[in-house]
């Protein structure tokens, strides 16, 4: 991760800043030609793993996972499938129930043929996956836009030129950005779009979000941020978390107890719905966690806000 210049952001707008941590995998592709971070509409899950294939090194890049099953666990084989069809939903609805056999070709050729998303504010891009067998990226899903999107030229200071075929390599998920003095405060700017899309991100005093997250892009010198904060819109999930503050020191999270006993500390909720808590707890294996309520959040009325100390469900 690139802490550095994240701890300089923290800095020069007196924020703390909350990033999820992307695959190491995909820390050799940012900048590199041919890779982009994954855009916001992009849920698809990157490959866990190399591949079994001889000369084939996908870890870390976004990959058909029915083309590629062999670089995913099987005990992540259902958030993966999950995740993908969150992305055709958004790519081609239409293509997504498609069978695909990775020693058939004629399965394989409709995935090559270069299209339009099709989803709302998306338009401008271009996908396709590389079908051939050969090739060292077989699999990948690939991107391209000759015309990005006004709010994706807001993610550079100095905009974004045009987006040639690209493998995608993961991104720096925000997960918060807080204001010292105000850590009890989440309150939600609707209205703001940094994505294509209303995106969901703090509504902060005095400051610009957009402001903040193209900082930390350009000190990258790469788009790593991508779209709104997690914690305005979703329950914690079990990625470890680096925790910035603006005295250039910082905290590492490591799983979804730490994260949830960090915020119960600050009194700080973070939104999402009950559902969400429920099917992410049970997919993350923490389904024991209902009987622990001084771990749980509560939903607070149609808000969909959860406070530490009750279960989400219940409300006891």
């Amino acid at each position: 991760m690139d802490l550095r210049e994240i701890l300089k952001v923290t800095r020069k707008f007196q924020v703390i800043i909350l990033v999820r941590h992307t695959s190491e995998l995909s820390l050799p592709y940012i900048g590199k030609a041919g890779c982009y971070p994954k855009p916001v509409f992009v849920k698809a899950k990157t490959a866990r793993r190399p591949g079994s294939r001889a000369q084939q090194n996908v870890g870390g890049l976004v990959v058909h996972p029915g083309m590629r099953r062999d670089c995913f666990d099987e005990k992540d084989w259902t958030r993966t499938h999950k995740a993908w069809a969150d992305t055709m939903s958004v790519l081609d609805a239409g293509m997504a129930a498609l069978r695909v056999d990775a020693s058939s070709e004629e399965t394989l050729k409709p995935w090559g043929i270069e299209r339009s998303v099709r989803g709302q504010g998306f338009e401008r891009w271009k996908w396709r996956v590389d079908i051939n067998p050969g090739s060292e990226r077989f699999g990948c899903l690939q991107l391209k836009c000759d015309a990005p999107e006004s709010s994706f030229n807001a993610a550079l200071s100095g905009g974004q030129k045009p987006i040639p075929w690209s493998c995608l390599h993961g991104d720096y998920d925000l997960k918060d950005v807080i204001q010292p003095g105000r850590e009890g405060e989440n309150v939600v700017n609707h209205e703001y779009r940094g994505s294509g899309i209303v995106d969901c991100v703090p509504q902060l005093i005095g400051l610009d979000f957009g402001e903040i997250r193209r900082a930390i892009n350009d000190g990258i010198g790469v788009p790593m941020c991508q779209h709104g904060a997690e914690a305005q819109f979703d329950w914690h999930g079990d990625e470890p978390i680096t925790v910035a503050f603006n005295d250039w020191s910082f905290l590492i999270l490591s799983d979804v107890r730490s994260v949830m006993s960090w915020y119960a500390e600050l009194h700080r909720s973070v939104r999402g719905t009950a559902r969400t808590f429920a099917s992410n707890a049970i997919a993350l294996g923490y389904d024991g966690l209902a009987r622990d309520t001084s771990q749980m959040y509560e939903l607070n009325g149609s808000v969909g806000v959860y406070k530490a100390g009750k279960h989400p469900l219940t409300g006891t």
